[in-house]
């Protein structure tokens, strides 16, 4: 199912305690580094069909900054059995000579590279010609949703949402721990209070982190997998695969 970012801070606001003295904004923020740092360890993997044209040999790659990087390349797709690319150097041999290959280039920007989104290149060893299609496996950061964008959808499985609401748990208590210690108008026994709070969120974050990473291979979400509690289970016919 699809969850939307408000719906998500809704489950927030019922299961932590005390969120609910925090604007929207500031549980939105929250949420979307819980989203970053879960990309980290769980990218999406997608697949992209690029439509090639006679004459141009470099394309953008898909995915902008969320773009991490390439699993595989098929060129042309839909071959059978499928025919995958080597990634090379654009100066090594097998590239040079027009062979099974690609290379990687930076995007072409001379004026504000810095504000450039685009993730790079690939480039075709192989003349390609119109009407031919290469199909792209990539990983990508999840998405992140804007604060307030009520409708955004959370990309992460469902299930693993319980990891999301660990780290804005963290937060909390680590923001609550920083303002008393900033403003020292508290006992002691109370900062002592937070402080433990803030170190036991953290703990019940990372338990859970190490939890999914035993039990989860990093595969994206998609039609040929099934989300169980907090693994990865086969689907008919489809094995896992592991990276």
């Amino acid at each position: 199912m699809s969850v939307t970012l408000s719906a998500l801070r809704a489950t927030v606001r019922r299961q932590i305690t005390l969120v609910t003295t925090w604007p929207d904004e500031t549980i939105d923020g929250w949420l979307g580094d819980a989203v970053r740092d879960y990309s980290r360890e769980f990218p999406r993997r997608l697949r992209k069909i690029l439509t090639l044209t006679t004459g141009t040999q470099a394309y953008n790659l898909p995915g902008g900054q969320a773009f991490l990087n390439i699993l595989q390349v098929e060129y042309p797709a839909g071959q059978s059995p499928p025919i995958m690319l080597w990634q090379s150097s654009k100066d090594a041999s097998e590239f040079q000579n027009g062979g099974y290959a690609y290379a990687l280039q930076a995007p072409v920007d001379s004026t504000a590279p810095e504000l450039d989104v685009a993730a790079g290149q690939i480039v075709f060893a192989q003349t390609v010609t119109t009407g031919q299609t290469a199909a792209i496996e990539y990983e990508a950061l999840h998405s992140v949703p804007a604060i307030a964008d009520d409708d955004a959808i959370i990309t992460v499985p469902d299930v693993h949402h319980e990891l999301l609401i660990a780290f804005v748990e963290f937060r909390q208590a680590a923001q609550l721990n920083n303002d008393a210690r900033w403003r020292q108008c508290i006992a002691n026994d109370k900062l002592s209070e937070l402080s433990s709070d803030s170190r036991w969120t953290w703990e019940r974050y990372t338990g859970l982190l190490k939890e999914l990473r035993a039990t989860a291979p990093r595969l994206a979400t998609g039609g040929n997998v099934t989300w169980h509690d907090i693994g990865l289970e086969n689907a008919p016919g489809r094995p896992y695969r592991w990276r």
